[in-house]
């Protein structure tokens, strides 16, 4: 019998803790963050040009900032001041009234020249002087050349065959150091035909496709897989790399090729026009040296993009971020390309 009572005991014991906490709220009243200056750029240096973006967080929102100025000094030395442009061009007879701040202007454009190994500085302040941010960098150095072969062919994808143009990049490892890299595919087109109105004409487009890197164990974790053939939820539990982001662990001051694929040139016809006759077209495969701290942020923003990302099971991600002041991130890069030209798609004709 004083078995059992002490068993009753010991069982009601958690009962009478549990309920002690049903019930009962605890108040959490987190305090409002202050507001922030975002800075965010990728700079590379054979562009032309590079933008900056500026924001202001809010309690739901973040807005443009406007009027701000915002520097670029290269190995201590002030090279230019940003000039402030709209984030889309906007039609004069729009009233800007009637846009988003969001959008109104919150990009600041810089011309300078960057080279490999040119410390890079950015510093931003806002108009009243409230707010400043800053953020400073090494552009990394590129390999020295890459190879490219194509060809077009197939892939078995999801129970289905795709046509699609096969590349084959090569590139040597920088020696004596960690690298990181990332790969871009982007394709030109300039079709030939008629426009809306019946005029002949000529449409330019830049078309960035999106690069099928399942195969290719650098750009997915070391391992490789044939697609959902069998359904086995393979894109469920990887997540994509979309920003085809890799590192040198694998093939350390040696050369290696990888081993991607985009939709067939071909399959980007125009949609404005119509009577189109011919179509010409080509190729830049660029290889990009980029730094540490932005394969981080994009393998971050991988994760974050990834739809099999459940954030209310694991604990939040924090975005990585090296701006001083405020918060953002600003990377840099130098590149290798080579550009293939296209023979031309003549409409009605066999395809690329």
């Amino acid at each position: 019998m004083k078995r059992n009572t002490r068993l009753t005991a010991v069982l009601a014991a958690p009962l009478l803790l549990l309920a002690a906490c049903v019930g009962k709220e605890i108040p959490y009243t987190p305090a409002a963050r202050p507001s922030q200056l975002i800075m965010n750029a990728l700079l590379e240096s054979s562009a032309a040009q590079h933008y900056v973006y500026l924001y202001q967080s809010g309690i739901d929102t973040i807005l443009a900032v406007r009027h701000a100025t915002v520097t670029l000094s290269v190995n201590g030395q002030s090279a230019e001041t940003g000039e402030e442009v709209p984030q889309i061009d906007l039609p004069d007879y729009l009233d800007l009234t009637s846009v988003p701040g969001l959008v109104r202007s919150s990009r600041y454009r810089f011309t300078t020249p960057l080279r490999a190994g040119d410390e890079v500085t950015l510093d931003a302040l806002t108009a009243d002087g409230s707010k400043h941010a800053s953020a400073t960098l090494t552009v990394p150095r590129p390999v020295n050349d890459i190879r490219v072969d194509t060809v077009s062919t197939t892939i078995l994808y999801d129970n289905s065959i795709y046509p699609v143009m096969q590349y084959r990049v090569t590139l040597t490892d920088l020696s004596g150091e960690a690298n990181y890299y990332r790969l871009d595919i982007r394709n030109d087109y300039t079709s030939y035909g008629k426009y809306y109105n019946g005029s002949d004409t000529a449409l330019f487009r830049r078309v960035i496709p999106s690069i099928i890197n399942f195969e290719e164990p650098l750009l997915s974790d070391g391992r490789i897989s044939v697609g959902d053939i069998e359904g086995d939820g393979y894109n469920e539990l990887q997540a994509d790399n979309r920003y085809n982001i890799f590192t040198d662990k694998f093939f350390t001051d040696r050369s290696y090729t990888l081993k991607v694929y985009t939709a067939l040139p071909s399959q980007y016809y125009p949609d404005s026009m119509y009577d189109v006759t011919r179509i010409t077209g080509r190729v830049t495969v660029r290889l990009l040296s980029i730094t540490e701290a932005e394969y981080n942020y994009l393998h971050t923003l991988n994760l974050l993009e990834w739809g099999g990302f459940m954030s209310d099971m694991i604990e939040p991600l924090i975005i990585p971020s090296n701006v001083t002041g405020g918060t953002g991130f600003v990377g840099a890069g130098s590149d290798v390309s080579i550009t293939l030209e296209l023979p031309d798609l003549v409409v009605n004709q066999p395809s690329w």
